[in-house]
C-alpha cells in the first residue's frame, strides 16, 4: 500500500475550519486497488484537488481572473481564498465534492470531479470552485483539465 503525505500547510486551512478532522488525516493517502476502479469518494476528490495546488491560474481562460485576491497565482491560492471565506457564524457554509463518470478531453475514461465552496446568508449566496478530470487508468487528475467555476 502506497501512502501519500500532503504538506502540512495543504491541510491547515481545512483543519482550522473544522472541515477535516485530525482522525481523518491518518487515512488521507490510503487507497485500495478497488478505488482505482470505482468512483472517487468526496474525501478522495478533495485529496486529488489538493494535488493540483501548484497549477497556475494564468493561461487558463476560466481561472485567469478568478480568486479572492489579485495576488492569487495558482489553484492553491484560489482554494485557500475561498476556504477562508467560509466563516463560522455567518450563515450556512459547506463544501460539495463529487465525482461523476465522464471521459476527459483526451477521450480517456474516468471521472469529472467538482468541488464547490458554498455560502448562504439571507440574500448573500455564492458558490465558487473547480472541476477537473481524473483518469480511470491510473486514478490521477489531469492538470490541464482544471476549470474554475462559480458565481455569486
Amino acid at each position: 500500500m502506497k501512502i501519500m503525505r500532503l504538506p502540512k500547510n495543504a491541510l491547515f486551512p481545512l483543519l482550522m475550519l473544522g472541515i477535516v478532522h485530525a482522525p481523518c488525516l491518518a487515512a488521507q493517502g490510503r487507497a485500495s486497488s478497488a478505488a482505482s476502479r470505482n468512483l472517487p469518494s468526496p474525501q478522495e476528490v478533495m485529496r486529488l484537488l489538493m494535488t493540483l495546488q501548484d497549477v497556475p491560474l494564468k493561461g487558463n481562460e476560466t481561472c485567469a481572473t478568478a480568486g479572492t485576491s489579485l495576488s492569487d497565482t495558482d489553484i492553491g491560492d484560489y482554494i485557500s481564498g475561498w476556504l477562508v471565506e467560509l466563516k463560522p457564524g455567518q450563515g450556512a457554509n459547506w463544501i460539495d465534492a463529487k465525482a461523476t463518470p465522464a471521459a476527459g478531453d483526451d477521450k480517456q475514461a474516468g471521472w469529472k470531479c467538482v468541488v464547490m465552496f458554498r455560502h448562504v446568508n439571507g440574500d448573500d449566496r455564492w458558490g465558487w470552485g473547480v472541476s477537473f478530470h481524473v483518469r480511470a487508468s491510473d486514478h490521477k487528475p489531469v492538470k490541464e483539465s482544471i476549470r474554475c467555476l462559480g458565481g455569486g
